[in-house]
């Protein structure tokens, strides 16, 4: 049997609160787990980059990005080009590897 995972040191919260249930909802659904795992591990994501991941209609991609930036699990800033939104979750949430702490709320992200 192994041990069980140690327990990061705690953090100085850098998301915003947001109300628990509209960050639970944000995890709520498995392309938004999928988008959440990746992102744990630095990655940023795009609707676009969603859409073709699970061929969806870019509505449906960009409605998933946003529950979870509605929910405080992760933020946003301008592409490149201005006009694509990208998606991620910041350093100071992600410093431990395989966790994610939100101050409020830390969990582990396999």
């Amino acid at each position: 049997m192994s041990d069980p995972a140690p327990n990061p040191p705690p953090s100085a919260p850098v998301a915003e609160f947001r109300v628990p249930t509209a960050f639970f909802l944000g995890m709520s659904h498995w392309i938004r787990v999928w988008m959440i795992q990746q992102m744990a591990e630095g990655a940023e994501i795009t609707p676009s980059l969603v859409a073709r991941q699970f061929q969806l209609n870019g509505d449906s991609a960009n409605h998933h990005c946003k529950m979870l930036l509605k929910g405080g699990l992760v933020s946003s800033r301008k592409g490149e080009d201005r006009r694509t939104t990208v998606y991620f979750i910041p350093e100071p949430i992600r410093q431990h590897p395989g966790f994610l702490d939100y101050g409020w709320c830390q969990f582990r992200i396999r």
